[in-house]
């Protein structure tokens, strides 16, 4: 039965002023006097005719201006169409969307959710009593919110997984496999996949019921959709479990800064978020192979009440002092105990330790006229008994040679080797460093008086059989001594590994002055990177300069490594040289360790150390006691961390797997700002089915009808004015009785 509602009964009033035309021609249908007039005694059939006209003329527009105003009236006052009978039956499709990401793991808490009872485990039980109530779909389909990556043809879900049934038994039976997924949820995509269902339904009543915690980042953009402004008979319903909401800190993020080299400092910063809107203490704890490792910090999070739920960076430190495989978690703590999700409680790290580098230190001819040359001067700076600090496991002073003694034999076992004024180089000695350097290894050149730069273009260059060297050299250019004008450094460039954090200002590397050096021709290098770079009547005057090669890099200072050319291992670029090499050789890939980590549910490669295949398949277990599988490039839904192995046994590894850490930030979206984004007319949110219904019920009241009213009134204005201006026709009998005045006769 079709009820006649307004939404605005009271402007109902404005029918009054469809009397005003009526009261208007009574007041003015006076009757006028009647005086007989001979003369116009010919006029007076005419006239009556006209009258006749008139009357039924006025008649028709006195009731066009009455029914023109009483439609004004109905428009303005919304005169609604009640539908909301039809959702009392089952005469609908309904396409159920169930939000499976990691937020909804998180415990609902509350009166209404007992025992610690899921987010998800309530979402689930409102979806099968939506299966199995009284008002249950004709139809229906389910989508199990994947995370955002493709699952299918063009990311969607298998099409064998979003069709549409009539036993709705089915859908209950997957409802009850339905597990946390891995990721946010995509609910976008799952609502534009869902209306696309729904459009090749027949049946006009079509619902979309999402079951969700309305987590923000997963609903910023559902609400331009086009989707569902293109179809605004198609409901969305969305059942936010009930109980309390965000009550959870968690880790976000684990960053791992510093050398991966035995007995090194390593910074573990945690960045924390509390979802609570309270003050958090917590406590956070580094485990280092299944030990704890340095003090536990404590912190106290301020609430998201306050100032939202911003990351906060905590930071411990921790040495391995041994080299190899070493694996751990850091773990955060709530105090008061009340943590609605344990799955962002923890972040899992594998590292592999490498053992400090070993260094060769490779002398042109000595100079008896100089204190120091330049292999003494780097000896000296790579010197663990002299600086204790520095990153290298020497147990002696590194072994210094001369040119002649290079050997494949002396690089082999070596992760840097640094060359100080060799005058030139063998052709099996280049091949010998082509092959150090490709393995990953790391050659520094410094140059000097013995240097032949053309022995080093042919062997070392470009048009040599190596092609190691970063640039092709020129000649030296400058003078050297106490009246010798010298260069500073024009640029240096802080960005970059080997220079990154040596100075706080870079005013610092003005005080380092070079009176000789090497010019240097980079044409073709597209690979070459200039650290360092003199300022030069030319213009920059390359210093240092970096090239990759293989696995492994060549570094090439223009100038020499003792003081003679340059100040830069005098005492005013003491705080850049000796750390500049420390990074030199911290930076070799042979000799570096690595951090091996894989993101939860994307498919990953195992990160295989370097020099073993990468396509040939493993065994991977998780830790402590997981099953063995095979695995490869598949995606581990499962965090934690995990031990790899070549089937054929000998070669064994760890990786660490952890989620997306954008997943546990808690924050949500209010339903009233998801309404008002989305629009009443088109959704509503609620805590059960049953409510999202009445919701829907009272707010889908019907069809506004006002726009229809108000159409016909503007039609109704048009035909009355045309009617209203209307000119008559002239009466031809009146013109036939009427003759020109010379013509009457006069009177007998």
């Amino acid at each position: 039965m079709l009820a006649l509602p307004f939404r605005s009964p009271w402007l109902l009033l404005g029918l009054l002023a469809a009397a005003i035309p009526p009261v208007l021609h009574l007041l003015s249908s006076l009757r006028a006097p009647s005086v007989p007039f001979p003369t116009l005694r010919f006029l007076r059939n005419s006239m009556e005719r006209t009258m006749r006209r008139r009357r039924v003329h006025n008649w028709l527009l006195m009731l066009m201006r009455c029914l023109l105003l009483a439609l004004l009236a109905i428009g303005v006052a919304e005169w609604m169409l009640d539908r909301s009978d039809n959702w009392g039956g089952n005469r609908f499709v309904a396409v159920l969307i169930l939000d499976q990401s990691q937020s909804m793991t998180a415990t609902a808490g509350g009166a209404e959710a007992p025992g610690g009872t899921t987010r998800l485990a309530l979402a689930r039980e409102q979806s099968r009593d939506l299966l199995d109530g009284d008002a249950k779909p004709a139809r229906a389909a389910l989508i199990l919110t994947p995370p955002l990556m493709p699952s299918g043809p063009g990311g969607k879900p298998p099409a064998s997984e979003t069709e549409f049934t009539d036993d709705l038994s089915v859908l209950r039976k997957r409802l009850d496999r339905a597990e946390p997924a891995v990721g946010r949820a995509a609910i976008v995509a799952q609502v534009k996949r869902a209306v696309e269902l729904l459009n090749s339904q027949g049946l006009a009543d079509r619902r979309i019921y999402l079951f969700s915690d309305l987590q923000k980042i997963s609903f910023a953009d559902l609400a331009d959709l086009p989707e569902l402004r293109d179809n605004p008979d198609i409901r969305l319903l969305v059942i936010r479990p009930p109980g309390r909401q965000g009550e959870d800190v968690g880790i976000v993020d684990l960053d791992i800064a510093g050398p991966l080299v035995t007995d090194q400092e390593l910074a573990f910063t945690a960045t924390l978020i509390n979802n609570a809107r309270g003050n958090k203490k917590v406590t956070l704890t580094l485990w280092a192979d299944e030990k704890i490792g340095p003090k536990p910090a404590t912190v106290t999070l301020t609430g998201a009440a306050r100032t939202g739920a911003k990351p906060v960076n905590v930071t411990l430190k921790h040495r391995f002092r041994t080299p190899g495989e070493h694996s751990g978690r850091i773990v955060v703590t709530v105090d008061d105990g009340q943590d609605d999700l344990a799955a962002d409680n923890e972040r899992y790290y594998s590292l592999r330790i490498a053992e400090r580098a070993k260094v060769l230190v490779v002398g042109g001819p000595p100079n008896p006229a100089a204190e120091r040359d330049g292999a003494t001067v780097l000896r000296y700076a790579l010197d663990p008994r002299v600086r204790p600090e520095t990153p290298w496991s020497i147990q002696k002073r590194p072994r210094v040679i001369r040119a002649a003694e290079l050997t494949a034999a002396e690089l082999a076992g070596k992760d840097a080797v640094y060359c100080a004024d060799v005058p030139s180089f063998t052709t099996a000695q280049a091949e010998a460093l082509a092959g150090f350097v490709g393995g990953g290894g790391v050659l520094t050149l410094f140059l000097g008086n013995h240097v032949d730069p053309d022995n080093y273009n042919r062997q070392l260059g470009g048009d040599g059989r190596a092609g190691l060297l970063p640039a092709r050299l020129g000649e030296p250019v400058g003078n050297v001594g106490l009246s010798a004008a010298g260069r500073t450094l024009e640029r240096v460039d802080l960005t970059d590994p080997h220079l990154a954090g040596l100075a706080k200002e870079r005013r610092e590397f003005t005080k380092i002055v070079t009176q000789r050096y090497y010019r240097v021709d980079m044409a073709g290098q597209v690979e070459t990177k200039v650290l360092m770079a003199l300022r030069d009547r030319r213009g920059e005057a390359p210093l240092v300069l970096a090239k990759p090669f293989g696995r492994g890099r060549v570094v090439l200072f223009t100038t020499t490594a003792a003081p003679q050319w340059t100040r830069l291992s005098a005492q005013e670029g003491a705080f850049l040289f000796v750390p500049l090499l420390e990074r030199i050789a911290l930076l070799a890939p042979k000799g570096y360790g690595a951090a091996y980590a894989a993101e939860q549910g994307r498919p990953e490669t195992i990160p295989l150390p370097p020099g073993l295949p990468g396509e040939r398949k493993v065994e991977v277990r998780r830790l402590p006691d997981g099953p063995v599988t095979e695995w490869q490039r598949t995606a581990i839904k499962r965090a934690g961390l995990y031990q790899w192995r070549l089937p054929a046994g000998g070669t064994a590894g760890s990786f660490a797997v952890n989620p997306d850490g954008e997943e546990f930030n808690l924050a949500t979206m209010t339903p009233e700002r998801l309404v008002e984004q989305v629009g009443p007319e088109r959704c509503v949110v609620a805590a059960t089915v049953a409510e999202a219904n009445a919701a829907a019920a009272a707010t889908a009241a019907g069809v506004n009808t006002s726009e229809w009213f108000l159409m016909f009134a503007i039609l109704l204005l048009v035909a009355e004015a045309g009617i209203s201006n209307r000119r008559p026709r002239s009466d031809p009998s009146l013109l036939s009785n009427l003759r020109p005045i010379g013509q009457i006769s006069p009177p007998a």
